[in-house]
């Protein structure tokens, strides 16, 4: 079985089983995200990696708070980077698509589309 773009079980454990705190903590990750990335790229094609790493890094936490553990995972390993201009754009392209399957997975809950 493909693990899940967010553990749900981590999700309602950190709710305590509050549908609509899930529901408010979800869409406020997806449209912070969604700026995190944008920051990431920006930082990149700048070659600013002080930014580049502090914006992975605030992903990684976000991303760990909601249990989207590949979203986590990619960011950790940007913000780790000895050598961010040859690794970042292939994990860039990972992250994309880590987010892409958790917007999926939040509008399949039903938590709105975007």
């Amino acid at each position: 079985m493909k693990a899940q773009p967010i553990d749900l079980i981590y999700l309602e454990e950190y709710s305590g089983g509050d549908q609509a705190f899930e529901q408010e903590i979800l869409t406020l990750f997806v449209a912070d995200v969604q700026h995190q990335i944008s920051e990431i790229q920006t930082a990149y094609q700048h070659q600013d990696w002080p930014t580049l790493r502090q914006s992975a890094h605030q992903l990684k936490g976000a991303s760990g708070n909601i249990g989207a553990r590949t979203l986590q995972h990619l960011a950790a390993e940007i913000e780790a980077s000895s050598l961010p201009q040859s690794t970042v754009p292939t994990l860039l392209a990972q992250l994309e698509v880590a987010y892409e399957a958790v917007l999926a997975q939040v509008q399949a809950l039903g938590y709105g589309e975007f």
